[in-house]
């Protein structure tokens, strides 16, 4: 019996932790970076009213929204906390000194989500775990297409992240039914996107589209995530998990303001079950072109 076990056991450490090529790591740290950079443009022109007094924040002793807190700052000091926050970013996406730049931009993004806890949501709290595994796991970046032979690095971050992203969705579907009434009721969704986050388009689409089609789509999206760890994680399986996933982001995006960068956090994690060569592919036309400028 052991001597049958310790085969499988030896495969199971090589595939969570032996060497790969880093290129999907590589390409993870390039896509979020810009998918953070984007967030928060979008809220810093609010940045007063949730990093600075001058906006609400959460009594010290509410342990209940805020167990904890981090002060505001003086409002005098948010242009150079700005500089910090946005010249980390664009540092991390370049690649300049992966291990001091990864730790300032999670010290940032840590800082903005516990100063204004109530006005956080899981897109700060996934940002801090996808920031701190790769703070972890830096070891340079991958630059040259000269090389003979690839570099390689242990894949255990690459299976965290993996591992993050499917459980997000199993367990958000796993909510759904048994927190909720999406096996109840065929209207859950229909009614969802009339709430506080309805746009223009979900409006239309509330007036234009049979209750019967809303219905279809609820259940769609309801079985991509629970199916999520059963079509990313085999890869014959992928393409229809890429398909999938895209389609269900799309209609997160269109249908609920501001959750555009929600759907693009998620997307971001898309290119850790892509081909390396693919990645491989994308990465020397995207050096070349930048090169010969």
């Amino acid at each position: 019996m052991k001597a049958k076990l310790r085969p499988l056991l030896l495969k199971l450490c090589h595939f969570c932790f032996g060497p790969g090529d880093p290129i999907r790591l590589e390409a993870f740290r390039v896509v979020l970076g810009l998918s953070l950079l984007a967030y928060m443009l979008a809220w810093w022109q609010h940045a007063s009213e949730w990093l600075t007094p001058l906006g609400y924040h959460t009594p010290a002793g509410d342990l209940f929204h805020a167990p904890f807190i981090l002060p505001p700052m003086p409002p005098f000091l948010l242009p150079w906390f700005g500089r910090l926050l946005f010249g980390g970013i664009s540092l991390f996406i370049l690649g300049w000194k992966l291990r001091w730049t990864s730790w300032l931009v999670l010290g940032c993004v840590i800082y903005v989500t516990f100063a204004d806890l109530l006005s956080s949501y899981t897109i700060n709290l996934l940002y801090i775990v996808t920031l701190f595994i790769l703070a972890l796991s830096v070891r340079g970046v991958y630059w040259s297409i000269d090389r003979a032979e690839p570099p390689t690095q242990s894949v255990w971050p690459i299976r965290i992240l993996q591992l993050t992203i499917v459980t997000q969705y199993f367990t958000a579907g796993l909510c759904k039914i048994n927190n909720g009434d999406w096996l109840k009721s065929p209207y859950v969704l229909w009614s969802a996107v009339q709430g506080v986050y309805m746009t223009d388009l979900a409006a239309w689409m509330v007036r234009a589209l049979p209750l019967g089609l809303w219905a279809w789509m609820q259940y769609i999206a309801l079985s991509f995530e629970i199916l999520a760890p059963f079509i990313f994680l085999p890869k014959r399986f992928r393409i229809i998990a890429f398909a999938w996933n895209m389609g269900f982001l799309a209609i997160i995006s269109l249908t609920m303001h501001m959750l555009i960068y929600f759907a693009l956090q998620l997307a971001c994690f898309i290119v850790l079950f892509m081909e390396e060569k693919t990645l491989h592919r994308v990465h020397d036309v995207v050096l070349l072109r930048t090169t010969s400028r």
